[in-house]
């Protein structure tokens, strides 16, 4: 799928490897999409907070299903994050630049989860403004 239709259609996302460290990508990514409008849930077992917000150690356990995941997370991870999508019902997985390889996208086609990949979401965030 294009990473601008997919920005244009949903609006729940979930970001993995969101952090309170505000240089991050994993903050930086989940403070653009709330600023963009959408509904972001920061994902990460190392906080119990962001920005004052809850964060949760897995997709499976936010609130509601997100539409979208958000990888901002090292291949090795990204590889168990695919089958937590495919457990939690999830179909796309935005892979940020360096969270994959070609192993991670051959899994992704394996399993059924649809990657978005080539394009830092951020980028695209800005602009589609």
């Amino acid at each position: 799928m294009n990473p601008t239709e997919v920005l244009q259609k949903y609006m729940k996302y979930a970001v993995v490897g969101a952090t309170q460290r505000k240089k991050k990508f994993g903050y930086q990514i989940y403070k653009t999409l709330i600023n963009y409008g959408k509904t972001t849930y920061p994902v990460n077992p190392r906080y119990k907070e962001i920005d004052g917000k809850v964060c949760y150690p897995s997709i499976g356990e936010v609130p509601e299903r997100p539409e979208v995941v958000v990888a901002v997370i090292p291949p090795r991870a990204t590889d168990t994050l695919i089958d937590e999508c495919k457990e939690n019902s999830i179909s796309i997985l935005w892979l940020q630049p360096g969270t994959y390889d070609d192993d991670i996208l051959a899994k992704c086609k394996e399993v059924g989860v649809e990657p978005v990949y080539g394009a830092c979401i951020m980028l695209k965030v800005q602009g589609s403004h």
